[in-house]
């Protein structure tokens, strides 16, 4: 399934995501106050799934350009972007440390996906995953303590949370129909993921002190990319509810305790790409 990273929307009012609605896959910044979204991307392969930066200045994501996959960052305000990872295998899904000064990522490298972590400063880099599997998706805390991310297991996948300062691995889920794309709530007590326990993928939520989860989403087909607001209030999503399932996703807001919900988008080619 898709990705995601935790958003800035209170921050700056934006969301960002990847569209194929100009035919390339780039990606777009919306404004939730003017419902402008402006195209910052412009180039002739893959930009996509975004991931704000904590004080909200900068996206990293991955881009498909000289034959493999590698993170960028780019600077909105004056176009300016780094690649930052160079290797022979695929790096995909960047997320921040809570100080911007790391990222994570999942990388294909000796024939297997590892969970590495990149210093921007040094350049070093570390791999994480240890003995839990293939992993993917990763996702910071926002204490910067841990990092969560998918494992594959055997025909599905579950959710691990790596512990940065003892290197232990601990699973969160442990279901056959797959726990997918984690992203913590803003004050780390909550993990939201996509499942599909009820058929559908749908969103869905894990209490990290209880262990309680529930279904917050009840969607036509399917509801992925969660992303919680900085206030925890509200979770955007990706959905596909009609039309070309490869193209026609668009944005949604669900409020997690409601359950009440809005679309955002509508537009032909789909925008519900790599929220942030």
């Amino acid at each position: 399934m898709a990705a995601t990273t935790q958003a800035v929307l209170a921050l700056t009012g934006r969301i960002a995501y990847h569209s194929s609605r100009d035919g390339g896959t780039e990606i777009y910044i919306h404004d939730l106050e003017t419902g402008v979204a402006e195209r910052i991307t412009d180039n002739n392969d893959y930009d996509g799934y975004p991931a704000w930066s904590p004080d909200g200045e900068r996206i990293a994501y991955f881009a498909y350009r000289d034959g493999d996959y590698e993170i960028y960052i780019l600077d909105p305000a004056t176009g300016t972007e780094e690649q930052v990872t160079d290797n022979t295998g695929d790096e995909q899904w960047p997320d921040w440390s809570p100080d911007g000064s790391r990222i994570t990522y999942q990388s294909h490298r000796d024939g297997e996906y590892g969970i590495y972590i990149l210093d921007l400063d040094t350049g070093v880099e570390q791999e994480i995953t240890g003995d839990t599997g293939p992993g993917f998706l990763p996702r910071w805390s926002p204490d910067g303590s841990h990092i969560a991310y998918e494992v594959q297991q055997v025909g599905y996948r579950d959710i691990f949370v790596h512990n940065l300062d003892s290197g232990a691995n601990s699973l969160i889920t442990d279901d056959p129909r797959s726990g997918s794309d984690p992203v913590w709530s803003p004050n780390g007590g909550r993990i939201a993921f996509e499942s599909r326990r009820g058929g559908n993928w749908e969103i869905h939520i894990t209490d990290l002190d209880t262990g309680a989860e529930r279904q917050v989403t009840n969607s036509a087909r399917s509801a992925i990319d969660p992303v919680w607001s900085p206030d925890g209030d509200l979770i955007a999503y990706s959905s596909y509810e009609d039309g070309d399932e490869l193209r026609d996703w668009e944005i949604h807001i669900v409020d997690p305790d409601t359950g009440g919900e809005r679309r955002i988008t509508s537009n032909v080619g789909g925008d519900g790409g790599g929220l942030a």
